[in-house]
């Protein structure tokens, strides 16, 4: 009976999600005409109410923690640890910043959440070396328009037994050609919530912790590795020191 209730009530969830983002939809469709930057930052805003009115409704309460370290002046690339399905609205409701995330193009196909992402999203084709390098100008045009960037430096997903995946270069090769303070970003607890093998959602609370600048002035690519170790240590050790899963795991790894 618990394993039927809990599939009633992860289906209402996804329902009752798909339903809030139609309604995203038409409003970015309304305000389409608008300069990016105003148009960015009342996306953010509306994401940010419809959002919580969804988590309100099936009992995801969300956190965000750290506000001061991303004021809404400063030009930056984000990287945040990628959990499961709770990103994008965690996400959504944390942070409202002028900013434009990288995105895999495979999203697109996604019915209604695809066609907001594709609105807003530096969308890249991973497998693709042409794609790739495409984006990376694209990131850098849009930092020099004073547009910060945002990456999930692990890729996808991580569904591995370990807190992160290895990462990617890219975010940290663009913070350091743009000459932009680079922000890590820890979602908490949200692990537990949306096991990401499964389509199964549980209440509870997760919190999103934004972390203090680290500045890439000065660098070069050569410094590449060491910001993305350093990155990496950062958001791990927090995983372990405030995250309720990883810290019952730690014992075990």
């Amino acid at each position: 009976m618990k394993n039927i209730l809990l599939k009633i009530y992860s289906l209402y969830a996804v329902i009752l999600f798909f339903c809030v983002t139609t309604i995203l939809l038409l409003l970015y469709i309304l305000i389409a005409i608008l300069p990016d930057r105003k148009r960015t930052i009342m996306v953010m805003n509306m994401n940010r109410v419809v959002i919580r009115i969804w988590g309100f409704f099936v009992g995801v309460r969300m956190e965000t923690i750290g506000k001061e370290n991303l004021p809404s002046d400063m030009v930056c690339v984000i990287a945040s640890n990628h959990v499961n399905m709770l990103d994008i609205p965690l996400m959504g409701q944390a942070i409202i910043h002028y900013f434009k995330p990288l995105g895999k193009k495979e999203i697109i196909y996604v019915p209604i959440v695809g066609q907001i992402f594709a609105m807003t999203t530096i969308l890249v084709n991973r497998s693709n070396a042409e794609s790739r390098a495409k984006s990376m100008e694209k990131m850098m045009r849009w930092l020099k328009r004073g547009c910060s960037i945002f990456v999930f430096p692990e890729g996808t997903r991580n569904k591995t037994g370990k807190p992160l995946k290895d990462f990617y270069d890219g975010a940290f090769r663009i913070a350091i050609q743009g000459q932009v303070p680079l922000v890590p970003v820890v979602q908490l607890h949200s692990k537990e919530m949306q096991p990401v093998n499964t389509w199964n959602l549980f209440p509870g609370k997760a919190v999103v912790e934004i972390l203090k600048p680290i500045s890439t002035e000065g660098m070069t690519e050569a410094d590449v590795p060491k910001l993305k170790e350093k990155v990496y240590k950062i958001i791990e050790d927090r995983l372990f020191e405030a995250d309720s899963y990883w810290k019952h795991q730690q014992r075990n790894l």
